[in-house]
């Protein structure tokens, strides 16, 4: 492994190869270029940037990509596709168990024509329930890393499949740790916390120039980026916003998604007469996206669904924008630590409203709370995930890497202090 090392730009290569298998769905453009989910792929690409050659094992879908889906950057990056299988019908989730047997042979031809010194595995999700089984199942001595992405605390939402893959990863797989993003209460030894990755040190470093000349102006202007969908709050943030608009502020509500309740909810927007208040901006590319928050005082995030740390919240944070959102998962635990921005159930509507208004009313309150998130959204960089990746492989025994302490001490010139931990 060797570090580049300039400043506060963390460079790493690990010679390492890397076999991913996930569920992010993928697609074909209309020029056959593979596209990814955003965020996923954005990810991923950081990981080429640290490993030798990458293989990712994911499903392709027919039909036409979302804006907001992308193409590896990176030329080390090899895909491999899978036939795609589930749904909400019961049709779909029967599809399922036709599937199974192709997934597991293209997961035992990869292993077999191609050598690997890691394997990340990404759940919950059915073709991941499989993979966890057929790795749980055989005594494979590569090291595995798994991430599992959502809450760990357990619901009355979650599917038989997320308990089942739950129960596989506290008993353990031979030779595999866990990343997860909760930070308190791990199930045992082998999990490990790890802030979800949202944007790069350089990107981060531009923002800061901008978060440093930000002050809460009017009009006052309010944030949602996500799917349109009831679980994800998109109601409720149009309540919050009719609220203060009653109140006599001057708010430019900006909408940025798709889904589901978009006729809902600008149905909602005429009949309360909020036209002139609220911008719908449809499904939109990553770059938009922080262009939307870049103007964004708050980030309105009212979620009801069950997700660990939705990456939206760090990317408002790195542009001073503070998040104000429901308190699932591990969510209200981060605002808290990091002072910067208020958490509560999702209905709470009139609540909502009045933190937003006491922001307002008080501005020297909002810039400290917009400087706490610009300030610890540093651990949301991809270079803190390698250097975090770095000292998690050399603890669970896939080589000695130099670590590189001065990295860290980096980061804490940044935040205060070296490590992300509650």
């Amino acid at each position: 492994m060797r570090f580049y090392n300039q400043g506060f730009y963390i460079r790493i290569l690990i010679i390492m190869k890397l076999l991913i298998i996930s569920p992010t769905p993928h697609y074909k453009d209309k020029t056959w270029t593979i596209k990814g989910h955003g965020p996923t792929v954005k990810e991923i690409d950081y990981l080429g940037s640290l490993f030798k050659n990458i293989v990712h094992i994911a499903p392709m879908y027919h039909g036409t990509p979302p804006d907001s889906f992308l193409p590896y950057n990176k030329d080390n990056i090899k895909f491999i596709p899978i036939k795609p299988a589930g749904g909400n019908s019961l049709k779909e989730k029967l599809e399922i168990f036709t599937r199974i047997p192709h997934w597991i042979d293209v997961i035992e031809h990869v292993l077999k024509s191609e050598e690997f010194d890691l394997i990340h595995i990404r759940v919950p999700s059915s073709f991941s329930l499989v993979t966890l089984s057929y790795f749980k199942s055989r005594r494979i001595e590569i090291l595995k890393w798994i991430k599992f992405a959502g809450n760990w605390e357990t619901n009355s939402t979650e599917s038989l499949a997320t308990k089942i893959q739950k129960r596989i990863l506290k008993a353990g797989i031979y030779r595999s740790f866990v990343t997860l993003n909760y930070l308190q209460n791990l199930p045992n030894k082998n999990f490990v916390p790890f802030p979800n990755p949202s944007f790069s040190l350089h990107q981060y470093l531009l923002n800061g120039k901008i978060v440093k000349e930000k002050q809460l102006t009017f009009p006052v202007n309010i944030a949602y980026i996500g799917n349109l969908y009831r679980t994800k709050g998109i109601m409720e943030s149009l309540a919050v916003v009719r609220k203060l608009i009653k109140s006599g502020y001057d708010i430019v509500f900006h909408i940025a998604g798709s889904g589901h309740m978009e006729k809902e909810a600008k149905e909602f927007v005429k009949n309360n007469n909020m036209q002139k208040h609220v911008v719908f901006y449809g499904s939109v590319s990553h770059e938009k996206v922080f262009k939307i928050l870049e103007h964004s005082h708050f980030l309105l995030f009212p979620t009801y669904f069950n997700e660990g740390w939705p990456k939206v919240l760090s990317e408002a944070m790195s542009m001073g924008t503070i998040p104000i959102t429901g308190n699932v998962s591990i969510i209200p635990d981060i605002i808290k630590f990091c002072r910067c921005g208020y958490s509560a159930p999702a209905n709470r509507t009139d609540e909502f409203a009045s933190i937003i208004t006491q922001y307002i009313k008080k501005t020297d309150g909002w810039k400290m709370a917009s400087s706490n998130a610009y300030r610890y959204a540093a651990f949301f960089t991809y270079e803190y995930y390698g250097l975090k990746l770095v000292k998690t492989l050399n603890l669970f025994g896939a080589g000695k890497i130099n670590t590189n302490e001065q990295q860290f001490e980096n980061i804490r010139k940044i935040t205060g202090q070296t490590e992300f931990i509650l």
